[in-house]
């Protein structure tokens, strides 16, 4: 199974020390914050319960674990939260008040720490959290709806996908009503507020576009013509 493997070099890239965190099953997508001058915050998705270093059990498929070291890799604190569907940290920043900000994609309803309804049936919503830097509870939560608009239709050689924020898009895939997948377009990880999906050569009808992003998954009915 994978763990975070965490390693710390010298300006000649010389490895200092390194330390392997994680528990009996998949620990993914550390991000790091260095606290103090001999400590990290990590913020990591866990799919683990109760084992090797991991104190609590997981509440649904994907939780996010928080976790204090100092730089050898022991333990000082660390916290699970999560609800029970998939939770998963994309980001972590410092907040002026000594706070962390962590940026997560939730499809959980409410349940376990999460206090707010998942915004949609199929929806992956962006879950965004206050950590008390001392106990790693969360202080405050919000949900973030990033808005999608797509023109022009009816459309003809392609549909323009625009966001209201700077957003990762990963996959658009549009269905025929039977459900018949009829085209698919992957795009660049970086972060934009456009996209273009082309549609040149697809019969006239109704279709089904499906959005899928890092932190959301988005599904609307488009005609072409």
């Amino acid at each position: 199974m994978r763990d975070n493997w965490v390693l710390r070099f010298d300006e000649n890239g010389n490895i200092l020390n390194q330390f392997s965190i994680g528990g009996s099953l998949d620990e993914l997508n550390g991000r790091f914050l260095s606290i103090q001058e001999n400590e990290l915050f990590i913020a990591l998705t866990s799919t683990s319960s109760i084992s090797i270093d991991k104190t609590e059990n997981s509440r649904g498929g994907l939780d996010i674990w928080l976790v204090r070291t100092d730089f050898s890799g022991n333990i000082l604190h660390q916290k699970t939260i999560g609800g029970d569907g998939g939770d998963g940290a994309h980001q972590i920043v410092t907040l002026t008040n000594g706070n962390y900000l962590i940026v997560a994609g939730s499809n959980s309803g409410i349940s376990g720490e999460k206090t707010i309804p998942r915004i949609g049936p199929l929806s992956t919503d962006v879950w965004v959290l206050e950590i008390d830097a001392v106990t790693l509870d969360i202080v405050n939560q919000h949900q973030v709806i990033n808005e999608s608009t797509l023109y022009p239709i009816p459309a003809t050689n392609q549909i323009n996908i625009a966001f209201n924020e700077a957003t990762q898009l990963i996959k658009a895939v549009l269905y025929d009503v039977s459900g018949k997948v009829v085209r698919e377009q992957n795009y660049t990880h970086s972060f934009e507020q456009s996209f273009v999906f082309s549609t040149a050569g697809l019969a006239s009808g109704v279709y089904t576009l499906r959005l899928e992003g890092n932190t959301f998954v988005k599904t609307q009915q488009v005609v072409v013509e």
